[in-house]
């Protein structure tokens, strides 16, 4: 397990009259984290890896905005402290290049790398960012529920077919709550 998890538990769960062994968790705590949190990107990033706790380097930098030299300097830093490891690389169906890897903190579940890699393809398919821009819009607007024709109206037909942009927002707008009528 992941040192900086083991002392936050350790923290958190160690009750009773030991106070001495919770002087001791927050201090090496403190330690670790004020190592990382020198960096505003590094902090950052650890936040992302605790809620999601594996990811790519795509993915944190579509997340958090952050440019791609300082999220791969991030991840090496935490690989170095320990917090984060190098898991497996991402299968991409068609083009070349190298092959996305998957970070992960120390432990981190079989579930949370296979989430980590379908949002990796999600992320990389341009179909899908767009899809994800009409739902945020449709989310900022207030809708709780929209006719399947209402939603390809809402899609720009730029550069892909209204239809097709809908029926890839769907899945996106029910796990939001959204209802979809067809």
């Amino acid at each position: 397990m992941n040192p900086i998890i083991e002392d936050i538990q350790g923290l958190l769960l160690s009750k009773g009259d030991d106070w001495q062994q919770r002087a001791v968790y927050a201090e090496k705590l403190l330690a670790t984290l004020g190592k990382i949190f020198t960096s505003k990107a590094s902090g950052v990033t650890l936040v992302y890896f605790m809620e999601c706790k594996a990811a790519t380097a795509w993915s944190i930098q579509c997340d958090t905005g952050m440019p791609e030299g300082t999220v791969y300097r991030t991840l090496k830093r935490l690989r170095a402290m320990g917090v984060i490891e190098k898991c497996q690389k991402v299968r991409m169906k068609k083009g070349g290049g190298p092959r996305p890897t998957v970070f992960a903190l120390v432990g981190a579940s079989t579930d949370a790398i296979a989430s980590a890699i379908n949002k990796h393809r999600n992320l990389s398919n341009p179909m899908f960012r767009v899809a994800q821009g009409v739902v945020q819009q449709l989310l900022t607007d207030g809708v709780k529920e929209i006719t399947l024709t209402q939603l390809r109206e809402r899609c720009p037909a730029k550069r892909f077919r209204p239809f097709e942009l809908a029926e890839a927002a769907v899945p996106l707008l029910h796990a939001e709550g959204v209802k979809v009528w067809r």
